[in-house]
């Protein structure tokens, strides 16, 4: 994933040289909203990351979270400092479990509704 910075870089540094050209064409300017549109999506993620990892109260001004927001929006791995007992940790622990619950109430429910069978009868450890 491209930086902000740079990104922003670019993009001023094009549309200074697509303003000043005699010939204009389109497909300069089009270029140009697609790198703004790239920017915007890259902006989008990191707030999604930061809000999804600031959900409880005491992750909310967290450097740690941040940088590591931060890094797994520019590297491919991050190390997650102090494992599944660390701020970083307990969220990606949290959003797991979620998400294993989420997928067993929607298996549970598609069972009940195709073939009458009773949510109690289903006995399935979380």
């Amino acid at each position: 994933m491209p930086s902000i910075r740079h990104m922003s870089d670019v993009i001023v540094t094009r549309l200074e040289q697509k303003t000043r050209a005699v010939s204009q064409s389109s497909a300069l300017y089009q270029e140009t909203m697609s790198q703004l549109t790239t920017a915007e999506l890259v902006i989008a993620r990191a707030r999604s990351l930061l809000l999804k990892f600031a959900c409880d109260g005491e992750n909310k001004n967290n450097e740690g979270v941040k940088t590591f927001v931060l890094n797994l929006m520019q590297q491919e791995e991050v190390k997650v400092i102090g494992a599944s007992r660390g701020p970083v940790g307990k969220v990606i622990h949290k959003m797991f479990s979620d998400a294993k619950v989420s997928r067993i109430l929607t298996t549970a429910t598609m069972l009940t509704s195709s073939h009458n069978f009773s949510l109690t009868a289903l006995a399935i450890d979380l």
